[in-house]
């Protein structure tokens, strides 16, 4: 098959994207997310009020990757009859069919239609109050950290993760290279195996090791 001009131009840009995700100096930080819907897709607050649905959980983490679907990991507390102890539970949540979705218009050109109605898979566990104090508070320190990188870093597909603590702290990363952002994506993804244990002991062994994973991220942060 000849090669046409279209074909020179998009290898040329995924050269030249390539090149940049390798050369590109990756900040050892999260990153702030887009305030705003800047392509008018509304895909992101699709996908947050698909996953999440409620206002105000303790922490997420949200993940959106190009050719799979979307998920997010989110802790909740949750009242108790006492004061003396908080009750916190993590949820694990995967869309069954990716969010983002596009489709041939007239003209045969494609535009984003969304699943704004996919069905959500959950699974929902308790979570240990010391573990997860833990957990907030080094996730804490490393969104209070976020700053704009010296330069766009982003390369073609990967995934995205978005990270919020509450109260109304943000951050985000895609396809992390440095070690803050992939120790938090390390942890949030170890939470998710929390979730989906089916046995005490292998909760047992998760938790230790997301503590270990923790005090390391703990250091890289001070």
């Amino acid at each position: 098959m000849p090669i046409n001009k279209f074909m020179i131009s998009f290898l040329t840009l995924v050269l030249v994207s390539a090149h940049a995700a390798v050369a590109c100096d990756w900040p050892n930080h999260l990153e702030p997310i887009t305030p705003y819907d800047v392509y008018g897709t509304g895909y992101e607050q699709c996908v947050y009020e698909t996953l999440v649905w409620d206002c105000s959980p303790e922490a997420w983490m949200i993940a959106r990757p190009s050719f799979r679907s979307e998920y997010a990991i989110v802790l909740r507390k949750t009242p108790t009859g006492d004061s003396s102890e908080p009750h916190y539970t993590l949820e694990y949540a995967i869309a069954q069919q990716p969010i983002w979705n596009d489709r041939k218009a007239e003209g045969g050109q494609l535009e984003v239609d969304l699943r704004r109605n996919v069905t959500v898979d959950r699974q929902i566990v308790n979570q240990d109050p010391a573990t997860t104090e833990k957990l907030l508070s080094t996730w804490r320190a490393v969104i209070e950290q976020t700053a704009y990188g010296d330069n766009e870093c982003m390369g073609l597909d990967g995934e995205t993760y978005d990270f919020y603590v509450h109260f109304d702290l943000f951050g985000g990363t895609w396809s992390p290279k440095t070690e803050v952002p992939r120790l938090m994506v390390e942890s949030g993804q170890l939470l998710i195996e929390y979730v989906t244990a089916t046995k005490v002991e292998e909760r047992e062994k998760i938790t230790d090791r997301l503590r270990r994973l923790l005090d390391k991220l703990s250091d890289e942060v001070e």
